[in-house]
Protein backbone atom coordinates (compact mmCIF):
# COMPACT_ATOMS: atom_id res chain seq x y z
CA UNK A 1 0.00 0.00 0.00
CA UNK A 2 1.18 3.54 -0.66
CA UNK A 3 0.54 6.86 -0.47
CA UNK A 4 -0.24 9.02 -4.06
CA UNK A 5 -0.81 12.67 -5.28
CA UNK A 6 -3.47 13.40 -8.29
CA UNK A 7 -2.17 16.87 -8.06
CA UNK A 8 1.44 17.61 -6.38
CA UNK A 9 1.80 20.57 -7.18
CA UNK A 10 -0.74 21.88 -4.82
CA UNK A 11 1.57 20.73 -2.26
CA UNK A 12 3.89 23.75 -3.14
CA UNK A 13 0.60 25.70 -1.03
CA UNK A 14 1.49 24.13 2.27
CA UNK A 15 4.56 26.41 3.62
CA UNK A 16 3.26 29.15 2.90
CA UNK A 17 -0.57 27.76 4.49
CA UNK A 18 1.38 26.88 7.46
CA UNK A 19 3.58 30.09 8.05
CA UNK A 20 0.66 32.26 7.63
CA UNK A 21 -1.01 30.23 10.30
CA UNK A 22 1.66 30.69 12.62
CA UNK A 23 2.09 34.56 11.84
CA UNK A 24 -1.58 35.00 12.62
CA UNK A 25 -1.10 33.00 16.37
CA UNK A 26 2.13 34.85 16.93
CA UNK A 27 0.88 38.17 16.47
CA UNK A 28 -3.03 37.68 17.68
CA UNK A 29 -4.11 40.06 20.59
CA UNK A 30 -6.53 37.50 21.68
CA UNK A 31 -7.02 37.56 25.29
CA UNK A 32 -7.39 33.36 26.13
CA UNK A 33 -5.57 31.23 28.14
CA UNK A 34 -2.26 29.86 26.79
CA UNK A 35 -3.74 26.55 26.94
CA UNK A 36 -6.69 27.45 24.74
CA UNK A 37 -4.25 29.03 22.84
CA UNK A 38 -1.52 26.06 21.84
CA UNK A 39 -5.60 23.66 21.11
CA UNK A 40 -6.26 26.48 18.87
CA UNK A 41 -3.09 26.50 16.99
CA UNK A 42 -2.87 22.74 16.95
CA UNK A 43 -6.39 22.69 15.21
CA UNK A 44 -5.48 25.34 12.56
CA UNK A 45 -2.06 23.78 11.33
CA UNK A 46 -4.62 20.18 11.10
CA UNK A 47 -7.15 21.82 9.43
CA UNK A 48 -4.71 23.95 7.10
CA UNK A 49 -2.68 20.73 6.29
CA UNK A 50 -5.95 18.74 5.73
CA UNK A 51 -6.96 21.03 2.60
CA UNK A 52 -4.18 21.32 1.17
CA UNK A 53 -3.32 17.89 1.17
CA UNK A 54 -7.04 17.35 -0.11
CA UNK A 55 -6.34 19.93 -2.95
CA UNK A 56 -3.27 17.85 -4.15
CA UNK A 57 -5.51 14.62 -4.44
CA UNK A 58 -3.79 12.68 -1.25
CA UNK A 59 -4.80 9.07 -1.95
CA UNK A 60 -4.07 5.63 0.00
CA UNK A 61 -3.90 2.87 -1.90
CA UNK A 62 -3.56 -0.51 -1.65
CA UNK A 63 -2.85 -3.00 -4.37
CA UNK A 64 -5.64 -5.24 -5.02
CA UNK A 65 -5.14 -9.48 -4.56
CA UNK A 66 -5.17 -10.83 -8.29
CA UNK A 67 -6.09 -9.86 -11.44
CA UNK A 68 -9.88 -11.34 -12.84
CA UNK A 69 -9.57 -11.23 -17.28
CA UNK A 70 -12.63 -11.95 -18.65
CA UNK A 71 -11.80 -12.52 -22.78
CA UNK A 72 -14.76 -11.38 -25.03
CA UNK A 73 -14.85 -13.72 -28.26
CA UNK A 74 -17.02 -11.92 -31.56
CA UNK A 75 -18.63 -15.08 -32.76
CA UNK A 76 -20.51 -13.17 -35.19
CA UNK A 77 -20.30 -13.82 -39.61
CA UNK A 78 -18.42 -10.50 -39.59
CA UNK A 79 -14.99 -12.72 -38.05
CA UNK A 80 -14.05 -15.86 -40.34
CA UNK A 81 -14.22 -19.02 -39.38
CA UNK A 82 -10.66 -19.34 -38.88
CA UNK A 83 -10.05 -16.25 -37.13
CA UNK A 84 -12.53 -16.83 -34.57
CA UNK A 85 -10.92 -20.76 -33.58
CA UNK A 86 -7.20 -18.52 -33.54
CA UNK A 87 -8.57 -15.94 -30.88
CA UNK A 88 -10.07 -19.02 -28.58
CA UNK A 89 -6.55 -20.69 -29.04
CA UNK A 90 -4.85 -17.38 -27.99
CA UNK A 91 -7.12 -16.90 -25.03
CA UNK A 92 -6.41 -20.59 -23.82
CA UNK A 93 -2.72 -20.13 -24.34
CA UNK A 94 -2.68 -16.75 -22.23
CA UNK A 95 -4.70 -18.07 -19.67
CA UNK A 96 -2.55 -21.04 -19.23
CA UNK A 97 0.51 -18.34 -18.22
CA UNK A 98 -1.67 -16.36 -15.55
CA UNK A 99 -0.85 -16.39 -12.35
CA UNK A 100 -1.97 -18.61 -9.14
CA UNK A 101 -4.29 -15.76 -7.74
CA UNK A 102 -5.51 -14.26 -11.09
CA UNK A 103 -8.79 -15.61 -12.37
CA UNK A 104 -9.85 -16.44 -16.19
CA UNK A 105 -13.00 -16.23 -17.85
CA UNK A 106 -14.85 -16.69 -21.09
CA UNK A 107 -17.50 -14.63 -22.78
CA UNK A 108 -18.77 -14.80 -26.75
CA UNK A 109 -21.33 -12.61 -28.45
CA UNK A 110 -22.90 -12.10 -31.44
CA UNK A 111 -26.68 -10.73 -32.36
CA UNK A 112 -26.56 -11.31 -28.24
CA UNK A 113 -23.72 -11.81 -25.35
CA UNK A 114 -23.39 -15.31 -23.53
CA UNK A 115 -21.67 -15.94 -20.93
CA UNK A 116 -19.52 -19.51 -21.32
CA UNK A 117 -18.02 -18.86 -17.90
CA UNK A 118 -17.69 -17.13 -14.97
CA UNK A 119 -13.73 -15.84 -13.80
CA UNK A 120 -11.89 -18.47 -11.50
CA UNK A 121 -9.03 -20.35 -11.14
CA UNK A 122 -10.03 -23.62 -11.73
CA UNK A 123 -8.98 -23.08 -15.81
CA UNK A 124 -9.44 -26.35 -17.74
CA UNK A 125 -6.09 -26.50 -20.09
CA UNK A 126 -8.35 -29.49 -22.26
CA UNK A 127 -10.63 -27.11 -23.23
CA UNK A 128 -11.31 -27.59 -26.93
CA UNK A 129 -14.47 -25.35 -27.95
CA UNK A 130 -16.69 -22.90 -26.94
CA UNK A 131 -20.07 -24.23 -25.85
CA UNK A 132 -22.72 -20.94 -25.69
CA UNK A 133 -24.48 -20.80 -28.58
CA UNK A 134 -25.07 -17.04 -30.10
CA UNK A 135 -27.13 -15.38 -33.39
CA UNK A 136 -24.13 -14.53 -35.73
CA UNK A 137 -25.94 -12.24 -38.21
CA UNK A 138 -25.25 -9.30 -35.99
CA UNK A 139 -22.77 -7.85 -33.39
CA UNK A 140 -23.92 -6.02 -30.76
CA UNK A 141 -20.48 -5.20 -28.88
CA UNK A 142 -21.80 -3.12 -26.28
CA UNK A 143 -24.07 -5.84 -24.98
CA UNK A 144 -21.10 -7.88 -24.47
CA UNK A 145 -19.00 -5.12 -22.47
CA UNK A 146 -22.11 -4.24 -20.64
CA UNK A 147 -22.34 -8.54 -19.61
CA UNK A 148 -18.98 -8.75 -19.19
CA UNK A 149 -18.83 -5.66 -16.79
CA UNK A 150 -21.69 -7.05 -14.50
CA UNK A 151 -20.16 -10.67 -14.63
CA UNK A 152 -16.61 -9.41 -12.29
CA UNK A 153 -16.76 -10.56 -8.95
CA UNK A 154 -16.36 -7.55 -6.25
CA UNK A 155 -12.73 -7.97 -5.54
CA UNK A 156 -9.58 -7.83 -7.64
CA UNK A 157 -8.45 -6.26 -10.50
CA UNK A 158 -11.00 -6.36 -13.54
CA UNK A 159 -9.87 -6.62 -17.15
CA UNK A 160 -11.77 -7.37 -20.41
CA UNK A 161 -9.87 -8.13 -23.75
CA UNK A 162 -11.80 -7.83 -26.60
CA UNK A 163 -11.03 -9.78 -29.52
CA UNK A 164 -12.96 -8.63 -32.59
CA UNK A 165 -13.01 -6.79 -35.82
CA UNK A 166 -15.43 -4.02 -34.37
CA UNK A 167 -18.04 -3.39 -36.84
CA UNK A 168 -20.88 -3.81 -34.69
CA UNK A 169 -24.38 -3.07 -36.08
CA UNK A 170 -26.21 -3.15 -32.88
CA UNK A 171 -26.26 -0.74 -29.59
CA UNK A 172 -23.04 1.89 -29.00
CA UNK A 173 -20.01 0.79 -27.75
CA UNK A 174 -18.55 3.32 -26.85
CA UNK A 175 -20.90 4.32 -24.41
CA UNK A 176 -20.87 1.07 -22.70
CA UNK A 177 -16.55 1.59 -22.49
CA UNK A 178 -17.42 4.89 -20.95
CA UNK A 179 -19.91 3.39 -18.16
CA UNK A 180 -17.58 0.53 -17.32
CA UNK A 181 -14.74 2.80 -16.83
CA UNK A 182 -15.81 4.26 -13.91
CA UNK A 183 -16.61 0.78 -12.24
CA UNK A 184 -12.78 0.37 -12.41
CA UNK A 185 -12.82 -2.01 -15.67
CA UNK A 186 -9.60 -1.69 -17.86
CA UNK A 187 -10.60 -2.60 -21.52
CA UNK A 188 -7.52 -4.13 -24.24
CA UNK A 189 -8.62 -4.72 -27.78
CA UNK A 190 -6.90 -7.21 -30.07
CA UNK A 191 -8.25 -6.46 -33.76
CA UNK A 192 -9.65 -9.15 -35.87
CA UNK A 193 -10.96 -9.63 -39.34
CA UNK A 194 -8.26 -7.41 -40.90
CA UNK A 195 -7.86 -9.65 -43.70
CA UNK A 196 -10.97 -10.87 -44.54
CA UNK A 197 -10.39 -10.06 -48.27
CA UNK A 198 -13.67 -8.43 -50.12
CA UNK A 199 -16.21 -7.68 -47.94
CA UNK A 200 -19.47 -4.74 -48.70
CA UNK A 201 -21.63 -4.18 -45.81
CA UNK A 202 -24.50 -1.88 -45.66
CA UNK A 203 -24.10 0.07 -42.54
CA UNK A 204 -27.02 1.99 -42.08
CA UNK A 205 -30.37 3.15 -43.94
CA UNK A 206 -31.35 6.48 -42.82
CA UNK A 207 -34.98 8.18 -43.25
CA UNK A 208 -36.75 10.48 -40.89
CA UNK A 209 -39.73 8.42 -38.36
CA UNK A 210 -42.32 10.88 -38.99
CA UNK A 211 -42.63 12.95 -41.88
CA UNK A 212 -45.73 14.50 -43.39
CA UNK A 213 -48.37 13.70 -46.24
CA UNK A 214 -47.09 14.64 -49.98
CA UNK A 215 -43.50 15.46 -47.98
CA UNK A 216 -40.32 14.65 -50.23
CA UNK A 217 -37.45 13.04 -48.31
CA UNK A 218 -34.33 11.28 -48.89
CA UNK A 219 -33.76 7.87 -48.12
CA UNK A 220 -29.91 7.93 -47.36
CA UNK A 221 -27.72 4.42 -47.69
CA UNK A 222 -24.32 3.66 -46.19
CA UNK A 223 -22.17 1.42 -47.31
CA UNK A 224 -18.71 0.43 -45.82
CA UNK A 225 -16.37 -0.91 -48.95
CA UNK A 226 -12.87 -2.64 -48.35
CA UNK A 227 -11.86 -1.55 -51.75
CA UNK A 228 -12.90 0.67 -54.62
CA UNK A 229 -15.11 -1.78 -56.64
CA UNK A 230 -19.00 -1.45 -58.69
CA UNK A 231 -22.07 -2.52 -56.92
CA UNK A 232 -25.94 -2.62 -57.50
CA UNK A 233 -28.34 -0.68 -55.07
CA UNK A 234 -31.63 -1.55 -54.30
CA UNK A 235 -34.22 -0.13 -52.43
CA UNK A 236 -37.53 -1.69 -51.65
CA UNK A 237 -41.09 -0.34 -50.02
CA UNK A 238 -43.08 -2.35 -48.36
CA UNK A 239 -41.35 -5.46 -50.04
CA UNK A 240 -41.80 -4.03 -53.54
CA UNK A 241 -39.34 -3.34 -55.69
CA UNK A 242 -38.91 0.46 -55.94
CA UNK A 243 -35.64 0.37 -58.50
CA UNK A 244 -32.00 -0.17 -58.37
CA UNK A 245 -28.86 1.78 -59.39
CA UNK A 246 -25.28 0.81 -60.60
CA UNK A 247 -23.00 2.57 -57.88
CA UNK A 248 -19.22 3.13 -57.88
CA UNK A 249 -17.75 2.02 -54.25
CA UNK A 250 -14.90 4.00 -52.85
CA UNK A 251 -12.54 2.52 -50.34
CA UNK A 252 -13.91 3.00 -47.00
CA UNK A 253 -17.38 4.75 -46.55
CA UNK A 254 -20.07 5.80 -48.89
CA UNK A 255 -23.62 7.57 -49.52
CA UNK A 256 -26.00 7.12 -51.93
CA UNK A 257 -29.90 8.67 -51.89
CA UNK A 258 -33.00 8.09 -53.24
CA UNK A 259 -35.73 10.78 -53.37
CA UNK A 260 -38.89 9.48 -51.95
CA UNK A 261 -42.62 11.10 -52.02
CA UNK A 262 -45.34 9.44 -50.32
CA UNK A 263 -48.82 10.57 -50.59
CA UNK A 264 -50.75 8.28 -48.64
CA UNK A 265 -51.17 8.21 -44.49
CA UNK A 266 -48.89 4.61 -43.45
CA UNK A 267 -46.82 3.43 -41.74
CA UNK A 268 -43.97 2.00 -44.11
CA UNK A 269 -41.17 0.19 -44.36
CA UNK A 270 -38.01 0.47 -46.07
CA UNK A 271 -35.10 -1.86 -46.84
CA UNK A 272 -31.96 -1.32 -49.14
CA UNK A 273 -29.64 -3.83 -50.13
CA UNK A 274 -26.25 -3.65 -51.86
CA UNK A 275 -25.01 -6.69 -53.92
CA UNK A 276 -21.14 -7.01 -55.15
CA UNK A 277 -19.58 -10.07 -56.84
CA UNK A 278 -17.29 -11.86 -55.25
CA UNK A 279 -18.63 -10.38 -51.44
CA UNK A 280 -17.72 -13.00 -48.64
CA UNK A 281 -20.36 -12.08 -45.85
CA UNK A 282 -23.70 -11.17 -47.45
CA UNK A 283 -25.34 -10.79 -44.49
CA UNK A 284 -24.53 -7.79 -43.84
CA UNK A 285 -25.71 -6.38 -47.67
CA UNK A 286 -29.52 -5.18 -46.01
CA UNK A 287 -30.92 -2.40 -43.95
CA UNK A 288 -34.24 -1.43 -42.96
CA UNK A 289 -35.95 1.20 -41.55
CA UNK A 290 -39.53 2.53 -40.79
CA UNK A 291 -41.48 5.77 -41.72
CA UNK A 292 -45.05 6.81 -40.14
CA UNK A 293 -46.90 9.23 -42.85
CA UNK A 294 -49.32 11.73 -41.29
CA UNK A 295 -52.23 12.74 -42.91
CA UNK A 296 -53.24 16.85 -43.10
CA UNK A 297 -52.90 18.32 -39.94
CA UNK A 298 -56.42 18.12 -37.93
CA UNK A 299 -56.93 20.45 -35.32
CA UNK A 300 -60.13 20.77 -32.68
CA UNK A 301 -61.81 24.04 -32.23
CA UNK A 302 -63.73 23.57 -29.02
CA UNK A 303 -65.98 26.46 -28.83
CA UNK A 304 -68.66 28.47 -26.21
CA UNK A 305 -70.52 29.61 -29.47
CA UNK A 306 -69.98 27.76 -32.89
CA UNK A 307 -72.00 30.36 -34.59
CA UNK A 308 -70.03 33.00 -33.09
CA UNK A 309 -66.48 31.41 -34.08
CA UNK A 310 -67.46 30.41 -37.22
CA UNK A 311 -64.85 32.90 -38.95
CA UNK A 312 -61.78 31.27 -37.41
CA UNK A 313 -63.52 27.67 -38.22
CA UNK A 314 -63.26 29.04 -41.96
CA UNK A 315 -59.84 30.95 -41.45
CA UNK A 316 -58.63 27.36 -40.28
CA UNK A 317 -59.79 25.50 -43.31
CA UNK A 318 -58.92 28.13 -45.90
CA UNK A 319 -55.21 26.31 -44.99
CA UNK A 320 -56.04 22.90 -45.86
CA UNK A 321 -56.36 21.90 -42.18
CA UNK A 322 -58.57 18.42 -41.24
CA UNK A 323 -61.06 20.91 -38.75
CA UNK A 324 -63.22 20.02 -36.31
CA UNK A 325 -65.61 22.27 -34.29
CA UNK A 326 -67.40 20.68 -31.47
CA UNK A 327 -69.22 22.72 -28.04
CA UNK A 328 -67.70 22.18 -24.74
CA UNK A 329 -70.02 19.16 -24.33
CA UNK A 330 -68.60 16.73 -27.27
CA UNK A 331 -65.01 17.60 -25.54
CA UNK A 332 -63.44 14.43 -26.16
CA UNK A 333 -63.55 11.90 -22.96
CA UNK A 334 -60.17 9.79 -23.28
CA UNK A 335 -56.53 10.84 -23.58
CA UNK A 336 -55.89 8.64 -26.64
CA UNK A 337 -58.77 10.74 -28.73
CA UNK A 338 -56.89 13.76 -27.81
CA UNK A 339 -53.70 12.15 -29.13
CA UNK A 340 -55.02 12.15 -33.07
CA UNK A 341 -55.17 15.67 -32.85
CA UNK A 342 -51.89 17.85 -33.77
CA UNK A 343 -53.55 20.81 -32.17
CA UNK A 344 -56.62 21.91 -29.95
CA UNK A 345 -58.30 25.31 -29.77
CA UNK A 346 -60.22 26.36 -26.85
CA UNK A 347 -62.22 29.42 -27.64
CA UNK A 348 -63.80 31.51 -24.57
CA UNK A 349 -64.33 28.19 -21.94
CA UNK A 350 -64.41 28.40 -18.37
CA UNK A 351 -62.80 26.29 -16.52
CA UNK A 352 -66.01 24.83 -14.91
CA UNK A 353 -67.09 24.20 -18.03
CA UNK A 354 -64.58 21.53 -18.50
CA UNK A 355 -63.64 19.96 -15.04
CA UNK A 356 -61.10 18.97 -13.44
CA UNK A 357 -60.54 15.54 -15.20
CA UNK A 358 -60.70 16.96 -18.78
CA UNK A 359 -57.83 19.37 -18.12
CA UNK A 360 -55.99 16.85 -16.92
CA UNK A 361 -56.39 14.99 -19.85
CA UNK A 362 -55.52 18.55 -21.87
CA UNK A 363 -52.34 19.51 -19.74
CA UNK A 364 -51.06 15.69 -20.42
CA UNK A 365 -51.45 15.70 -24.26
CA UNK A 366 -49.74 19.10 -24.61
CA UNK A 367 -46.67 18.21 -22.47
CA UNK A 368 -46.33 14.41 -22.85
CA UNK A 369 -47.81 14.17 -26.57
CA UNK A 370 -46.72 17.44 -28.46
CA UNK A 371 -50.03 18.20 -28.71
CA UNK A 372 -50.57 22.31 -30.08
CA UNK A 373 -52.44 23.84 -27.51
CA UNK A 374 -54.32 27.70 -28.63
CA UNK A 375 -56.77 29.51 -26.07
CA UNK A 376 -58.57 31.87 -27.32
CA UNK A 377 -59.67 35.01 -24.51
CA UNK A 378 -62.92 35.90 -24.10
CA UNK A 379 -65.24 36.98 -21.08
CA UNK A 380 -65.04 33.06 -20.10
CA UNK A 381 -61.67 32.57 -20.21
CA UNK A 382 -58.25 32.81 -18.18
CA UNK A 383 -59.31 34.63 -14.57
CA UNK A 384 -62.61 35.42 -15.57
CA UNK A 385 -62.75 31.99 -16.37
CA UNK A 386 -61.18 30.49 -12.52
CA UNK A 387 -58.53 28.94 -14.78
CA UNK A 388 -56.49 30.24 -11.46
CA UNK A 389 -54.83 27.18 -9.82
CA UNK A 390 -56.40 24.48 -12.11
CA UNK A 391 -54.21 22.47 -14.87
CA UNK A 392 -55.27 24.68 -17.88
CA UNK A 393 -52.77 27.85 -15.48
CA UNK A 394 -50.09 24.93 -15.61
CA UNK A 395 -50.66 24.29 -19.35
CA UNK A 396 -50.71 27.46 -20.61
CA UNK A 397 -47.93 29.74 -20.54
CA UNK A 398 -49.38 32.98 -18.65
CA UNK A 399 -50.06 33.58 -14.84
CA UNK A 400 -53.89 34.20 -14.04
CA UNK A 401 -52.86 36.24 -11.24
CA UNK A 402 -53.27 40.48 -11.87
CA UNK A 403 -50.73 42.34 -9.56
CA UNK A 404 -52.16 45.75 -10.50
CA UNK A 405 -54.92 47.11 -8.25
CA UNK A 406 -55.91 49.61 -10.86
CA UNK A 407 -56.74 46.61 -13.32
CA UNK A 408 -58.48 44.74 -11.06
CA UNK A 409 -59.54 47.11 -7.61
CA UNK A 410 -59.66 44.83 -3.78
CA UNK A 411 -62.89 43.32 -3.42
CA UNK A 412 -64.66 41.53 -0.10
CA UNK A 413 -66.79 38.57 0.40
CA UNK A 414 -68.84 37.52 3.22
CA UNK A 415 -70.12 33.89 3.12
CA UNK A 416 -73.53 32.98 5.49
CA UNK A 417 -73.11 29.45 6.42
CA UNK A 418 -76.11 27.93 7.90
CA UNK A 419 -76.48 24.08 9.32
CA UNK A 420 -77.67 21.76 7.17
CA UNK A 421 -80.07 19.13 7.75
CA UNK A 422 -79.89 16.98 4.18
CA UNK A 423 -77.01 14.04 3.87
CA UNK A 424 -73.47 15.59 3.68
CA UNK A 425 -75.12 19.05 3.32
CA UNK A 426 -72.37 20.72 5.72
CA UNK A 427 -69.94 19.17 3.60
CA UNK A 428 -71.36 20.70 0.45
CA UNK A 429 -71.25 23.81 2.07
CA UNK A 430 -67.24 23.37 3.19
CA UNK A 431 -66.31 22.55 -0.20
CA UNK A 432 -68.10 25.94 -1.75
CA UNK A 433 -66.35 27.67 0.90
CA UNK A 434 -63.19 26.51 -0.06
CA UNK A 435 -63.89 27.30 -3.36
CA UNK A 436 -64.83 31.03 -3.05
CA UNK A 437 -61.51 31.42 -0.97
CA UNK A 438 -58.83 29.70 -3.57
CA UNK A 439 -60.39 32.36 -6.39
CA UNK A 440 -60.14 35.19 -4.22
CA UNK A 441 -56.66 37.45 -4.92
CA UNK A 442 -54.12 38.42 -2.26
CA UNK A 443 -56.12 41.96 -1.59
CA UNK A 444 -59.50 40.73 -1.17
CA UNK A 445 -60.87 40.10 2.19
CA UNK A 446 -63.22 37.01 3.56
CA UNK A 447 -65.98 37.51 6.50
CA UNK A 448 -67.87 34.28 7.67
CA UNK A 449 -71.16 34.91 9.63
CA UNK A 450 -72.41 31.73 11.13
CA UNK A 451 -76.73 31.91 11.20
CA UNK A 452 -78.90 29.28 13.64
CA UNK A 453 -81.76 31.47 14.03
CA UNK A 454 -79.55 34.43 15.19
CA UNK A 455 -76.19 35.68 12.89
CA UNK A 456 -72.89 35.98 14.68
CA UNK A 457 -69.85 36.52 13.52
CA UNK A 458 -67.10 33.24 12.49
CA UNK A 459 -64.93 35.91 10.89
CA UNK A 460 -65.08 39.20 10.31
Amino acid sequence: MNFQFTHPFHLLALLPALAWTLWLFWKSDVQIDATRRWIALVLRVVIVTALVLAMAGLQWRQPQEGVNVMFVLDRSDSVPSAQQEAAFKYAMRASAEKDEKDRVGFLVFGTEPALESTVNNALDPQKEKIFAVVGTDRTDLAGAVRLGTAAFPETGQKRLVVLSDGNENIGDALNAVLSAKPLGVTIDVIPMGVARGNDVSLQRLGLPTRVKKGQTIEAKIFVQSDRKQKGKLRLYRDEQFLGEQEVELESGKNLFTFPQTLNEPNFYTYSAQIDVAGDIIPQNNRATAFVNVRGDPRILLVSSDVAEDATLAAALRSANIELRVIGVDKFPESLAELQSYDSIFISNIAAGDLGDRLMKYLESAVRDFGVGLVCVGGDQTYMAGAYKGTPLETTLPVTMELDSKKVLPPGAVVLVMHGMEFGNGNQVARDCAQGVLSALGPQDELGLVMWDGTERWVQE
